[in-house]
């Protein structure tokens, strides 16, 4: 029964973004693809599919990030059913009470719920509200030229993507490394956690009618992640006997 709940968790998320006719739209697609891809990465390694946490963990994470996906798209004009929102905040108060309501929660558990919390930002945030040109009013301070300022707005983001991806990969390696003994998977399992989140926001955004995604962007992202997975795994490498 155990096993069916972990499976179903991811479903029944799912499914509360599908079965209404009105949510039947190009600007689901991403959602679906990220939910089902951050499962089906998260079922795959064995040592997080044994864990007694799973269920919850899984409804935690994917009902909220549906709903905030969800709640974004409704809020920039999109028809999406009221019926599925309710879904998915009763899956994600489901997903904290199975969390809760488990044996004591591990000190690495806490990387997890960062990583977990990093993702949600990034659900809120990659709206039609978070674009480069909401970022133009904060420094009109500095009374730079329209190209100065732009190419001002270009480098943070670019630095906010390095950080929070670099961020998200170390966090997710730190939860994992308790739990995967192979040095391979500890690398690989982290990196596409992050690269599924990237490219799933970009796509969302390609779909926007003033937002645009950008591939450059995937790889910025694969490139902050890689090197972060590489110099933390090589530095535990080093110290484990």
């Amino acid at each position: 029964m155990r096993q069916v709940a972990k499976y179903a968790s991811t479903i029944i998320v799912l499914l509360g973004i599908l079965i209404f006719r009105d949510n039947q739209s190009s600007f689901v697609v991403p959602t679906l693809g990220l939910i089902g891809s951050l499962s089906a990465i998260y079922l795959l390694c064995q040592p997080l599919r044994e864990n007694v946490k799973t269920s919850g963990i899984l409804l935690f994470w994917l009902a909220p990030l549906a709903l905030l996906w969800l709640l974004s798209e409704r809020r920039e004009g999109r028809d999406i059913n009221s019926t599925s929102i309710t879904i998915e905040l009763a899956l994600a108060g489901i997903g904290t009470v199975l969390l809760v309501s488990k044996e004591g929660l591990k000190k690495s558990d806490w990387s997890l719920f960062l990583a977990i919390f990093l993702t949600w930002a990034v659900a809120y945030l990659s709206g039609s509200s978070g674009g480069a040109d909401q970022m133009v009013p904060f420094f009109d301070f500095l009374g730079l030229s329209v190209d100065q300022l732009n190419n001002l707005i270009i480098v943070i983001r670019k630095t906010i993507h390095v950080s929070f991806y670099g961020t998200l990969g170390y966090l997710f390696l730190t939860y994992l490394s308790d739990k995967v003994a192979d040095r391979r998977s500890l690398f690989w399992f982290p990196f596409l956690f992050c690269i599924a989140i990237s490219i799933a926001d970009e796509g969302r955004q390609s779909l926007m009618p003033n937002r645009g995604g950008s591939v450059s962007d995937v790889f910025l992202d694969l490139a902050a992640t890689l090197l972060v997975l590489f110099v933390v795994a090589k530095k535990r490498a080093k110290i484990k006997p």
